[in-house]
């Protein structure tokens, strides 16, 4: 059809509707960690399975990057002080998001949402490649894996790149927006200037996507992200989207698209009281360097199939399983270091994290050691049950999380121990995440890898057990004094590996208790993964090496620090901060704002322990 006759059957049928603007996103959604994105389906020796187009490609759903979305909405509108139990009901939100159910005209009716995301399908040119990770459960008694806990999930691997794409429209003005309508901006541009806010967000990888995210999965960031106008109530708008698609419509600058619409957030609601503590996000990056022979093992051995050795009754499970990395030699190795997708050896972040949690476990438990040691109950407690009280060991886990499976956020939070409330649990999410500690240098690290043969030893003969022989290998690091090293000598740097940790929606005293682990670990009192009781898996967080950087606000536990270094980001102020760390901790006194507010921490985490009392134990007379 021609543009002149276009024009006139347009103005023929459609005049006397009122149409409005749409604004089209479209770029690309990169994973900057694995990414486990469950389908509900199980495979012949996988637990769980990605979500899969039917060629069988991974896909990211819509309603997963939308939920994401709606996550970060809710923490911003928290920064305009709209109490977090309200959220779902503040106008802004709705005109963004719709509503699923509210009354409207005496009868229940739903509400459409102004955005529409797409799912984003995996890009033909990214490496897409999908590999198994294994994950167990460490029994806080014995130290060791717990019986008939482990698990094989699949898991697509970093730097994939998936199309995203995302359309906000605008509407009419509907009877529950009246508000925003009254004080002169009006719901189309208040909800679109939440949405720019939350893009903005993703766009700097302030998000994450998917399951086992406390373990550093499903990190993202958005890049090439363009932005086209069409608008509906243009016929020359209407036959570009018709015949050429959404790339034909005219392209608006993104840096200068918020600030053309000059509008700010409106305020219906007012905070009453500081009920849970304010969206923040600390980020601490660092590097890990090995200071014994270190090895997360895999559960199978990997290494041995198709080779010489290998099992036959491994052979059939392990041909079934995807894009399983191996060695190219011809050894057979029963416990092998875990490896991703392009084959690197790698320590995961549920490692760390479950290091992390037994060591502020232990710190927990000593301190309430040392304030209760000279009480005659506890000298009578001598199986330690009585420091146990302080925290749920693992069976206690399980049934609290049953306990408060459908309980009220506040009774689940105060209910819980130290540890739970800032590692989660069953029925409550944790605070901290540990991502996947990966090599610097990958060729150093691998030439490091010795294969280590081991036997059991029979107890009553003295000898070797018969059939207890097996073989490992872990990486060895480098000393580069031939006599045995000094409490101060480091290795070389082949074993470096760069990892962070990050503290969500925290209270001063949480970053106070990960403080102290930060110190553990740059002293080297942390160890990791296989054979701790062999000397093996101590870790040091390396001095100079340690990068910090944080979203906060004007009232929350870093505000402190964001009178330097400070720019916006959807928001929020975006703290860029080096630490320069001291022999004894991680930061030292050099760091000025930074170093008072660690101090603070640590003491509101000592309060803390202080303000903790044994239930049925000891009458509260008898504490002092």
């Amino acid at each position: 059809m021609e543009k002149g006759n276009f024009e006139k059957y347009f103005q023929r049928y459609f005049k006397g509707y009122r149409f409005m603007k749409s604004h089209y996103f479209k770029g690309e959604l990169v994973l900057q960690s694995p990414l486990h994105l469950g389908s509900g389906e199980k495979g012949d020796y996988i637990d769980s399975l990605v979500l899969r187009e039917m060629d069988g490609v991974p896909v990211i759903s819509g309603t997963s990057i939308c939920g994401i979305m709606a996550s970060l909405s809710k923490k911003r509108l928290r920064l305009e002080k709209v109490p977090i139990e309200d959220i779902d009901a503040e106008p802004v939100f709705k005109a963004l998001f719709g509503s699923a159910s509210e009354e409207r005209n005496g009868r229940n009716e739903g509400r459409e949402s102004r955005l529409i995301v797409h799912d984003a399908r995996l890009l033909p040119a990214s490496m897409g490649t999908s590999f198994i990770q294994d994950r167990t459960s460490v029994n806080r008694e014995r130290g060791s894996a717990e019986d008939k806990h482990l698990f094989h999930d699949e898991v697509v691997s970093s730097k994939s790149r998936f199309s995203f794409s995302c359309v906000f429209r605008e509407k009419n003005v509907i009877d529950e927006e009246k508000t925003l309508q009254d004080h002169g901006r009006g719901p189309d541009k208040e909800a679109f200037h939440l949405f720019l806010d939350v893009l903005e967000l993703m766009e700097k990888g302030w998000a994450s996507i998917g399951g086992k995210t406390g373990t550093g999965h499903g990190e993202f960031t958005i890049e090439n992200l363009n932005c086209f106008v069409f608008d509906s109530s243009n016929p020359d708008d209407v036959l570009k989207f018709v015949l050429d698609g959404v790339d034909a419509l005219e392209q608006i600058d993104l840096t200068s698209l918020k600030v053309n619409l000059k509008t700010s957030f409106i305020k219906t609601s007012c905070l009453s009281g500081d009920k849970y503590p304010g969206p923040e996000v600390l980020i601490i990056k660092g590097v890990l360097r090995p200071i014994d022979p270190i090895m997360v093992k895999t559960a199978y051995s990997l290494e041995s199939v198709n080779y010489k050795g290998a099992k036959k009754e491994e052979e059939q499970p392990i041909d079934k399983l995807r894009n399983l990395p191996t060695f190219n030699d011809l050894v057979s190795v029963d416990s092998g270091f875990c490896l991703n997708a392009e084959g690197i050896p790698y320590l995961p972040g549920s490692s760390i994290r479950g290091c992390l949690r037994s060591h502020a476990e232990r710190i927990v438990r000593t301190m309430i050691f040392e304030r209760f040691k000279n009480n005659d109950h506890f000298k009578n407690d001598r199986d330690g049950r009585f420091t146990l009280e302080a925290i749920w060991d693992l069976e206690k886990l399980k049934a609290k999380g049953k306990e408060f499976k459908k309980a009220a956020f506040d009774d689940v939070y105060d209910k819980a121990c130290m540890i739970s409330k800032l590692f989660g649990f069953p029925a409550m999410g944790g605070r901290i995440y540990c991502s996947d500690a990966v090599p610097i240098d990958v060729n150093k690290f691998k030439n490091r890898l010795k294969l280590l043969d081991h036997v059991a030893i029979d107890r009553f003969t003295g000898g070797a057990a018969h059939g207890k022989k097996f073989n490992s290998r872990p990486f060895f690091p480098f000393y580069e004094t031939s006599k045995f090293p000094e409490n101060n000598d480091l290795p070389d740097d082949s074993g470096d590996m760069c990892f962070k940790i990050e503290i969500h929606d925290f209270k001063l005293w949480h970053f106070g208790l990960v403080s102290l682990l930060l110190k553990d670990l740059h002293n080297g009192r942390i160890s990791v993964g296989f054979g701790k009781n062999k000397g093996f898996g101590r870790v040091k967080l390396l001095p100079g090496h340690t990068r910090m950087e944080a979203i906060t606000h004007s009232k929350g536990v870093l505000s402190e620090m964001a009178t330097t270094h400070t720019s916006k980001v959807g928001g929020f102020l975006y703290v860029s901060e080096t630490i320069k760390p001291d022999r004894y901790f991680w930061i030292s006194p050099e760091n000025g704002i930074l170093y008072e507010v660690v101090k603070n921490a640590v003491s509101s985490f000592s309060e803390k322990v202080l303000e903790w009392t044994p239930e049925n134990t000891i009458p509260e007379a008898e504490i002092k």
